[in-house]
């Protein structure tokens, strides 16, 4: 087996990594092994990891976390670490606790995700992978895989198409702008874009503008907001053929989620902070989106890595929320990224064999 590039390939350049939790017994690193490979989470070990070793440590022996006292008892496990999944009874308690939460780091930002519900790892790993890994078969990896690995698209395979297709809309948009404050001040716009379009940022950027309007990415939504956060995991979102959406509360018994995560500054795109002004997303705005943008590769997985507490919405159909739908997506009128991926969807149909346009949705 040969092991992949670590910066081509999204994979830890150390080798060997064991937790100090980990069942020594059943680890040997003086005996050399075929192989093994961690593929959602890009670690490797070429010594020999017998089923029992729990590389990434046993969830019980694990010290006690600053948040575990607050917890349920159970945990989400991730490498080298667990996380504690905490109870939340009401959406006061809830705003409370992210209130009082910082982070004690400047380098790491304090972020948000919402979801309807916990998806796990479990039918993509193997029982011999879960005893080689957490020394157990009973585990909860939570799993946050990018769209476009979920669709099983390689990114690569259409990057081109849609950039292209956002130089379509902002030759438009430059075209549309000069009508309106003249050739010469647009002629400074055209710059900054041409100037911005040949920057490494580029690329992530257009990715986070996919991901936002609804097309298969390499990231994450997320954001620093738990009011939108918590409206994300209290509601379905149900994309019609056309791509109108209708947006309707979850009933008593579905289970969602919100993750607090620590995420690296550097790690997050906002459009708003590298863009060019005339150019930022108004859905991204409006939702406080940031784009995550290090779940590919041979580390799909690796989000849940920052994962810092993940708690559980109990009682959620009786709790009283801002209705947020008509503020989170601004209309055809008000998004020109909308009007334009909406008017797409017609004019260039022949990019559904490569770019999904069917996936965009709007309000």
């Amino acid at each position: 087996m040969n092991f992949p590039i670590p910066h081509i390939d999204n994979v830890d350049p150390v080798q060997n990594r064991v937790s100090v939790f980990a069942c020594h017994e059943y680890f040997d690193p003086t005996k050399d092994a075929e192989n093994y490979f961690d593929p959602f989470y890009g670690r490797m070990w070429t010594c020999q990891v017998k089923e029992g070793a729990a590389v990434y440590g046993q969830t019980e022996s694990f010290t006690k976390g600053p948040l575990d006292h607050l917890g349920t008892g159970k945990f989400l496990r991730v490498p080298y670490r667990r996380i504690p999944i905490i109870a939340m009874d009401s959406y006061e308690h809830l705003l409370s606790f992210a209130k009082s939460s910082y982070s004690m780091d400047s380098s790491i930002k304090g972020m948000w995700r919402g979801q309807n519900q916990l998806y796990t790892l479990d039918s993509s790993r193997t029982k011999s992978d879960r005893l080689k890994l957490y020394g157990s078969d009973v585990v909860m990896e939570p799993s946050l895989l990018p769209s476009a690995l979920r669709l099983k698209l390689n990114v690569d395979d259409y990057a081109s198409a849609l950039f292209g297709l956002l130089d379509i809309h902002i030759e438009r948009r430059h075209l549309q702008l000069s009508e309106i404050y003249g050739l010469d001040s647009v002629q400074k716009l055209e710059q900054a874009f041409s100037d911005f379009r040949r920057t490494y940022l580029f690329r992530s950027w257009a990715f986070g503008i996919a991901q936002h309007y609804g097309f298969p990415s390499t990231g994450l939504d997320l954001t620093p907001d738990i009011e939108i956060a918590v409206f994300f995991a209290l509601h379905r979102f149900n994309v019609c053929t056309n791509g109108f959406t209708t947006i309707t509360r979850l009933d008593a018994t579905e289970r969602p989620v919100v993750f607090l995560m620590g995420v690296f500054e550097y790690d997050l795109i906002v459009d708003k902070e590298i863009a060019p002004q005339h150019l930022h997303t108004p859905r991204a705005a409006a939702q406080k989106a940031h784009f995550f943008a290090t779940a590919w590769g041979q580390s799909p997985n690796r989000a849940a890595e920052r994962i810092v507490a993940a708690f559980e919405l109990r009682n959620h159909s009786r709790w009283s929320l801002p209705d947020l739908s008509e503020t989170l997506f601004p209309t055809l009128d008000e998004d020109h990224y909308s009007a334009f991926f909406k008017r797409s969807q017609a004019e260039f149909g022949w990019l559904n064999g490569t770019i999904p346009l069917s996936k965009f949705y709007f309000r």
